[in-house]
C-alpha cells in the first residue's frame, strides 16, 4: 500500500514509488479520489502526462511518482 512503502503491487511490478510529504491516511484517500474524478472527467487530469509534467492531482497535493532503480 502506499501508506507502508509508497508502492501498490502494480507499482513494485514496474518499480514506481509514491513520494510523499505525510503518510497520513486522508492523504492518501484524497489522492485517490482526485485522482478517480480526473480519470472519471475524460481523463483529463492525466494530459499533463503527455508532456512528461505531474498529473493534476499530484500537483495539488505535492506527492510524486519516482522510477526506482532494481536492488
Amino acid at each position: 500500500s502506499w501508506v507502508r512503502g509508497g508502492q501498490t503491487i502494480g507499482m513494485k511490478a514496474w518499480r514506481l514509488q509514491l513520494l510523499v510529504g505525510t503518510k497520513n491516511i486522508h492523504f492518501f484517500v484524497l489522492r485517490y479520489l482526485l485522482a478517480s474524478a480526473g480519470l472519471f472527467f475524460f481523463a483529463i487530469g492525466y494530459i499533463p502526462i503527455i508532456f512528461r509534467d505531474r498529473p493534476f492531482h499530484d500537483k495539488i497535493l505535492g506527492s510524486k511518482i519516482i522510477y526506482v532503480q532494481s536492488e
